[in-house]
């Protein structure tokens, strides 16, 4: 009866490309692989686009990976030198994803329609995987979306040392900061 079911599961398989995509060979995670001997790696560049793509985002319960697994699919897209293949909404959907998942108190606007569906333990920053991505898509895409802007300024903000910044002690035991100079900088 299991060799039944599994032959028709396969040869259901070869209808469905969507279930017939596997992971490539070189990400370990805790992500489904595909079954089959005959299936063929699909490059994580293509994974990246349907993850970040609008119909999947717009889904009730999209499909998502680990941080980690996305994190190496983009790393070896840029290696590779595919990241071309990214819209710009695309980066713009990841890089608001890694910055929601770097704060506690990401703004509506913001905010990733993706975070809620990824399991962390714990907060963790991803700023200079932030800054890569922004830098990457200014040189593909070549143009930024002010969400991609406002995640590349908490993320220099959150980077900056206190050494640089000139402290006030107002009155009644209120902090304000006065920057004297910002400036940002898109390599």
């Amino acid at each position: 009866m299991r060799g039944l079911i599994f032959q028709l599961f396969r040869s259901l398989c070869s209808y469905c490309p969507s279930i017939h995509t596997a992971i490539p060979n070189d990400i370990h995670g805790s992500e489904p692989q595909a079954l089959g001997a005959q299936q063929r790696a699909v490059p994580g560049i293509r994974i990246l686009c349907r993850i970040f793509s609008a119909s999947n985002l717009a889904r009730h319960a999209p499909d998502v990976y680990s941080t980690r697994t996305l994190r190496k699919l983009y790393l070896g897209a840029s290696t590779q030198g595919m990241l071309s293949d990214l819209s710009g909404p695309q980066f713009s959907d990841m890089i608001s994803l890694f910055g929601t998942l770097s704060v506690s108190d990401p703004p509506r606007q913001f905010k990733s329609p993706l975070a809620q569906h990824i399991h962390t333990k714990e907060l963790r920053v991803w700023w200079g995987f932030i800054h890569q991505m922004v830098r990457d898509k200014k040189q593909v895409i070549g143009t930024l979306k002010r969400s991609d802007l406002y995640w590349l300024l908490r993320a220099r903000v959150a980077e900056a040392s206190m050494a640089d910044l000139i402290v006030y002690a107002g009155d009644g035991g209120e902090f304000r900061i006065y920057l004297a100079k910002v400036r940002l900088i898109i390599v």
